[in-house]
Order: structure tokens, then sequence, then C-alpha cells
């Protein structure tokens, strides 16, 4: 019924009663995917719209990107249906059918590439505002680092460990050292909060079952701090006498880069010292951070071999 209903509206969209049709008609509406069965293809011949205008307007709107934008042009809010009110200000004076359907398709066109820019734009915003985050972080890490030396060259260590200031610091910069030797994960920053259960059902998959899992999304929405939180859970459960450690991979497109990034988290100079270590530990816990690259680089193939000799060095690898 909408669908006759609409190309009713376009058919007479120049008679004398169009006002009184349109407003009868308002609040109508249907889903693309039938109006499309029906526009541009089934719309009656008259005075307005000759065959080869009809010919035309199929052509015109014939593949997705043309339909994309003319849905863009019309649309106000809602993007699954179409309705009488949008066609009405979608075609509202006396322009011939073509015209108006060309008009239409060169100002969505424009909406579309510029939906595009802004959500490229959304996403570099998003990419700086984690890399200012991660470099706040650092700068705020560093400046404990120097205070806590600073402290320590004062007096011996024993008498400042205690104090109420320096146990906050430790908690903060060295709570992997409080852990034990073999943990190597850094704190999680105190702004992040509300994965407590996340947290406990993935920390409970590689306790028992998993021995690998994949954490993805958007950059910034906190999968590091995610992962990190996940092994202090399985750490603090004692299901890790190897220990955990993260490894920082951004950026790290090169086969020799990777080697280089993994060798450096685990405290060793060369990818056969961290193989042998991996192999000497007890149940351990690799955190691989920004793999991205990794995995999508021109070396992914080398980058996926080493993860199967480090998982062939030992059965307690997760």
């Amino acid at each position: 019924m909408i669908a006759a209903a609409s190309r009713f509206v376009l058919h007479f969209k120049h008679k004398q009663d169009y006002e009184d049709l349109a407003k009868e008609l308002s609040g109508l509406t249907v889903r693309w995917g039938l109006w499309w069965t029906v526009f541009p293809g089934e719309l009656a011949l008259d005075d307005t719209l000759n065959e080869a205008a009809k010919q035309q307007l199929v052509g015109l709107l014939k593949d997705k990107d043309s339909k994309d934008a003319f849905r863009r042009a019309v649309e106000l809010e809602d993007t699954v249906y179409i309705s009488i009110d949008e066609l009405c200000l979608s075609f509202p004076d006396d322009s011939p059918l073509l015209q108006t359907v060309e008009a239409l398709l060169c100002k969505g066109r424009n909406l579309v590439r510029e939906d595009a820019v802004k959500a490229q734009n959304q996403e570099k915003t998003a990419i700086d505002e984690a890399g200012r985050g991660q470099k706040l972080l650092k700068e705020q890490l560093t400046s404990m680092e120097a205070k806590l030396q600073k402290e320590l060259s004062l007096s011996n260590f024993s008498q400042h460990i205690h104090e109420y200031s320096m146990q906050k610091l430790w908690s903060v910069y060295f709570k992997h050292e409080q852990a034990g030797p073999h943990c190597q994960l850094p704190q999680v920053i105190t702004e992040y909060w509300g994965r407590e259960q996340q947290i406990q059902e993935l920390g409970e998959l590689l306790a028992n079952s998993y021995g690998v899992l994949l954490l993805h999304g958007p950059p910034g929405i906190g999968k590091t701090c995610l992962a990190v939180d996940v092994g202090w859970y399985i750490w603090k459960k004692g299901c890790l006498s190897g220990g955990a450690v993260l490894v920082p991979l951004k950026g790290a497109a090169s086969a020799r880069k990777q080697q280089q990034c993994l060798s450096e988290a685990l405290g060793v100079h060369h990818v056969n010292d961290a193989l042998d270590r991996i192999r000497s530990a007890g149940r351990m816990l690799l955190i691989l951070d920004a793999a991205e690259a990794c995995l999508l680089g021109a070396e992914a193939g080398a980058f996926v071999a080493l993860l199967n000799t480090v998982c062939a060095c030992s059965n307690h690898i997760c």
C-alpha cells in the first residue's frame, strides 16, 4: 500500500490536488528495500514523465552507490524507512522528475563524501587522544620513577618503604615487584573501571580452558587495560608460576622488530634467549599489545611463525 502511495504522490506531484493528497498520506513509511521495487521501474508514464526519461531514471539508480546517494539526500532521521513526508520535502517544486532526481543524487554524493571525511576525522581524533593518553601516562610514570630514585638515594630502602607517600608511589609504579619477580605487568590507570565481570570471565577462560584469546576493537576503548587486568586476575589466583609479561608491539611491522620487542619484554637481548626463558619457565602469560601492525603488515607470516614457535616452546603459554 505505501509503495503504491509513494508512486502515486510522485506521479501526481504536479497536479492541482497534490498538497491535499500529501497531507492525507503524511506519516506513512516503507522500507527502502520495498521502495526500490517500485521506484523508478514501476512509475507510470504521463505528460510529466515519458519512456525515455523513465529509462534514464532507471539508469541513474541502477547501482548501489547511486541508491545510497539518493537515500542519503532524502532521509532525515530514519535510515531504514522512507516516508511520504521525506518525499514531499525532496520533491517540493514543479521541476521535472528526472532533473529533481539528478539534483538529489548530486546532493547525496556530496553528503556521502562528507560523512566519510567526518568518520576519518573521528577515527584520527580517537587515535590522537589515545596517543596523548599513552604519552601522558609515560610522563607520569617517568616522573614517579625519578621521585622514587631520589627518595631512595637519601636513605636506605627499608626506612622509606613504610612511609605513606612511598607506599602509594610503590603501589602505582612497582606493583609487579610486590607480586613477585616474574610478574611484569604495569599498574592499570585509576581512571579505568567497570570491567569486573569481563575480567573474571576472561581470566577463568585463560586459567582453565583457553590458551589463546584475542581482544579487538577501536583504539582507545581499553583493550590494553582489560588485558592487563585479566593478567593480574590470573596472577593473584596463583595460576602463573612462570610469570606474566606485557609485550608492546606498536609499530613492530617487521619480523626483526617483533623479535626485538619479545626479547626486550622478557629481559634478554636475543630471540633465542627469549625462547629459552619461555622453555624454562612454568606457566606464563604473554600479553601481545597493539599487534595490529604485526597481523596486517607485509611480514604477517613471520609474526604468525614467531607465535607458533613461542607456543611450541611450552605447553603452558597462554
